[in-house]
């Protein structure tokens, strides 16, 4: 027992589905805006593949872009963590949280692309 709770001391839970990052790297996290720390705990959670290959899209929502017939959906219990932990820090909406994911997802592909992977 004295491990497990040594284990979650370095750990922060970002939202209600227990989506996990290292504490020192949250502490990392330079709180500037939402776009930043967005793309930041994006970063933590997905490597860039992912990123690059994958899009959000939740059917309930307007925000489906072009993309969703050829991009798997990024993991919605993650990504509601990471809209959970920003909107609690900045405020702001869910939808806008969502479009920065998107333009996230869409920069990494471009960036991708680039280098020819």
């Amino acid at each position: 027992a004295l491990k497990t709770a040594a284990s979650t001391e370095n750990i922060v839970m970002l939202g209600p589905n227990g989506t996990i990052v290292a504490k020192k790297e949250f502490e990392a996290i330079q709180w500037f805006n939402a776009a930043v720390a967005t793309r930041t705990l994006l970063t933590l959670i997905f490597d860039q593949e992912t990123l690059a290959t994958h899009t959000l899209c939740r059917p309930s929502h307007a925000l489906c872009c072009q993309d969703r017939l050829s991009k798997p959906s990024l993991d919605i219990a993650k990504i509601s963590d990471i809209i959970y932990c920003v909107q609690k820090r900045f405020g702001c909406t869910e939808m806008e949280i969502s479009l920065l994911i998107v333009m996230t997802c869409a920069d990494v592909a471009r960036s991708f692309k680039s280098k020819g992977n």
